[in-house]
């Protein structure tokens, strides 16, 4: 178990290359970040090096999406580079295979990688020792060995994985098939059958206080000898200090050499917190084996790690005036519900998320005020903090997420002086178009484009003249009159 773990860790440093394409952090997180937030509550953050590892045992034992995989992997990378993979005619194609999967230690064995690519073939990665190892490559088809050796005994993994070329010049990658082969390295040759539990995964993959766990269990004969079908069955058991012993599916069947049987097991047991379990094949050596000491299989599992949280937090994006006009406030709604309590809601606008506390009310409304001072589509995104059954905070995007805002112009012409008003200073306005009083030095009947300011008519404005151009609102439209007086300052003396 540790050498799955030394492994997984190690995968932070998969080989990435870098190519013309390239994605954002930001664009990057917007797009996986409800995924991403199960790592990692700062918004601002990559992911550490811990919750990277989280990630990948998470795929290798609850078998996240390969995509899900990569693209968290880019993001917890400070380039953020990313691979071109949008070509979907043309994949890559790509197989392991071993030599042997059973050898002493020092006894050399040979792994083998295989690639297809009609558009071409750039390389071949293959994880052993501890690193990637990679293998330049021409044409489009390639058969790669590699001839291996392990000083120690132990069970060691090995990872495939080819890139090859899209129709556009591009690079896409994918894992070989399988992703990954055992080898087992012993001292000694087994003479006659072997039974050995290979490995355990567990489901529901996302598990719950509330779930009942069951096992998933891969049993192999790794003798060279056949075991034949038992009375009664072959039994395994699984035992934990909260749960006590539970016994699993009986094995009825014939089991060949190197043959691998899958056993389910259900606890019908809730669990939370930390928990060890012990597992044994053939708890009640119904089978003579050469090797007795290898039956035994541990495994801890943190049910709060992986919790899924029943209790769910929902969240709404709504726009509160229909008709909002640039240069006016407007406001944004964000609805939220969580039962056990709201922490906040946030508002991403210009460029940065606006929060606002609710707090750790169930139900939480909050109005943000906001303003664009020109016509144009906007877009606003919402987000909300609950938390989960366990009280731990749990991050969900609004239902849309995506809000997006028609900024017009005011459909109402208004006038500061409240109509014709010779007598007092004032200005017509619709949206963001207005005119405003004006003294002129000259009368005309040309009054040009009003929503320049006066237009060209009758000169420049000026502090004082013989005519008063009169701002005010015509059938909804800023509009003027000329009107013959002593005018100073846009007002009749």
């Amino acid at each position: 178990m540790k050498k799955y773990i030394l492994l997984l860790i190690v995968l932070v440093f998969f080989p990435i290359i870098v190519f013309a394409s390239q994605e954002s952090c930001k664009s990057l997180y917007q797009e996986h970040k409800t995924l991403i937030n199960r790592y990692n509550e700062d918004y601002n953050s990559y992911l550490s090096l811990s919750e990277t590892y989280d990630v990948y045992r998470d795929w290798y034992t609850y078998e996240l999406k390969d995509s899900t995989l990569l693209d968290l992997l880019k993001f917890s990378r400070s380039d953020c580079e990313i691979l071109t993979t949008d070509n979907k005619e043309d994949k890559t194609i790509a197989t392991l295979s071993a030599s042997e999967t059973t050898v002493e230690p020092k006894e050399k064995f040979t792994l083998t990688v295989t690639a297809q690519d009609d558009n071409g073939l750039h390389s071949i990665w293959l994880y052993y020792g501890g690193d990637w190892h990679k293998r330049m490559l021409q044409g489009t088809s390639a058969t790669e060995t590699f001839t291996l050796y392990e000083k120690e005994e132990g069970e060691y993994i090995y990872m495939g994985y080819v890139y090859g070329r899209t129709s556009d010049g591009g690079v896409e990658g994918v894992w070989t098939e399988p992703k990954a082969i055992h080898v087992l390295v012993i001292d000694e040759e087994i003479t006659g059958p072997d039974l050995k539990i290979q490995s355990i995964s567990t489901y529901p993959n996302n598990l719950s206080t509330n779930d009942e766990l069951s096992f998933r269990i891969k049993v192999q004969n790794i003798g060279d000898t056949k075991i034949n079908k038992v009375n009664g069955g072959i039994w395994t058991s699984v035992y934990s200090q909260s749960m006590g012993k539970r016994y699993c599916d009986a094995i009825i069947q014939d089991i060949s050499p190197k043959e691998i049987i899958t056993v389910d097991c259900q606890t019908g047991h809730r669990f939370s917190g930390q928990n060890k379990f012990d597992f044994v094949v053939d708890y009640n050596n119904k089978v003579l084996e050469k090797n007795e000491s290898n039956n035994e299989f541990y495994k801890t599992i943190n049910i709060n790690t992986i919790i899924k949280d029943d209790d769910l937090t929902t969240a709404s994006l709504k726009l509160d005036d229909q008709n909002p006009i640039a240069g006016k406030d407007f406001n944004i709604k964000i609805t939220a519900q969580d039962d056990q309590g709201l922490q906040k809601v946030l508002l991403y606008n210009k460029g940065k998320w606006i929060s606002s506390s609710c707090d750790q009310e169930r139900e939480c409304t909050k109005s943000f005020s906001v303003m664009e001072s020109k016509v144009g589509a906007y877009n606003y995104y919402g987000y909300a903090y609950g938390y989960d059954s366990q009280g731990k905070r749990t991050g969900v995007k609004t239902s849309p997420y995506k809000l997006t805002v028609k900024v017009g112009r005011d459909s109402n012409c208004t006038d500061s002086d409240g109509g014709i008003n010779y007598y007092k200073y004032g200005e017509a306005w619709l949206g963001s178009d207005g005119i405003s009083d004006c003294c002129k030095n000259n009368y005309t009947t040309n009054l040009g484009d009003i929503t320049k300011n006066i237009g060209p008519g009758g000169g420049p404005c000026v502090d004082s003249g013989p005519y008063l151009y009169e701002a005010y609102c015509k059938d909804g439209i800023p509009s003027l009159i000329i009107k013959q007086c002593d005018c100073k300052n846009g007002v009749c003396q």
